[in-house]
């Protein structure tokens, strides 16, 4: 099985841009993105996981108004995750002491971050979870891609944007 994931444009603010992944198996891409399939699983408006769900909206644009800094990442490998770990609030935003929702995402720079997708962590590490641990596999793959091809200049930054010769940014996993 052939897996190709492709980089686009999900979501542009004042200060950040933010990229999602969609996979293409076998030629044929998947409807949606993992981000979109992340936002599908827990926007159903009830319990304490959409409260979770929310607190990582607000700090998606929180990030995009203000930039993408460390503070606002839980960093778990060459990929990070949202929400934060709790602390004091966060640009008016209180992350719960027992948070196990994650959305799995890449900070390339400040201005250019990959949203990927993300589950509810049971496990103390996101390797031994059931329901993220593909989720993380996959950021850190995407991560490492990234970051390999940014080397080598088959991508490269241009503020908020990523840029390829080639007419979509992707690669084999």
């Amino acid at each position: 099985m052939n897996t190709f994931a492709i980089i686009e444009i999900f979501k542009t603010f004042e200060k950040v841009n933010f990229y999602t992944v969609r996979l293409e198996i076998d030629q044929e891409p998947e409807e949606l993105s993992e981000t979109d399939k992340f936002l599908l699983k827990f926007n159903d408006g009830k319990g304490l996981i959409y409260e979770e769900f929310g607190v990582i909206l607000k700090l998606i644009k929180i990030i995009g108004r203000r930039g993408a800094k460390d503070i606002f990442f839980r960093f778990e490998d060459m990929a990070l995750a949202l929400p934060s770990k709790p602390s004091k609030r966060i640009a008016g935003v209180q992350v719960m002491m027992d948070s196990t929702l994650r959305l799995y995402c890449v900070k390339i720079s400040e201005s250019i971050v990959i949203l990927c997708n993300g589950g509810i962590k049971t496990t103390h590490k996101a390797t031994d979870c059931p329901n993220v641990s593909s989720h993380f596999r996959l950021a850190n793959l995407i991560a490492k891609k990234v970051y390999e091809q940014l080397k080598i200049g088959m991508i490269r930054l241009d503020e908020k944007t990523l840029i390829s010769d080639d007419p979509e940014i992707g690669f084999y996993i």
